[in-house]
């Protein structure tokens, strides 16, 4: 198996509100928000493809400090 992981630092997301940035056009925006980055599509697209190819899509976040997505498949055989 091979695990793919995406760091970002941003905000982080509640654990709440995690299910929500799955969901096209949403983001978890802080209070003050520096400004509008992306339409909220990138997360729902690769959430999709990887249930569609049966490697969940994996999420830890930590609000103030970021969050990691984790992709986890399987090594080619070859």
């Amino acid at each position: 198996m091979v695990s793919i992981q995406v760091w970002d630092s941003g905000i982080g997301i509640p654990a709440g509100r995690i299910r929500e940035i799955f969901e096209e056009f949403q983001q978890v925006r802080a209070i003050a928000c520096e400004s509008d980055k992306g339409q909220g599509l990138g997360l729902p697209v690769v959430e999709r493809l990887a249930r569609a190819a049966g490697h969940p899509l994996g999420v830890r976040s930590v609000v103030g400090r970021g969050s990691v997505f984790e992709l986890v498949v399987p090594l080619a055989s070859g």
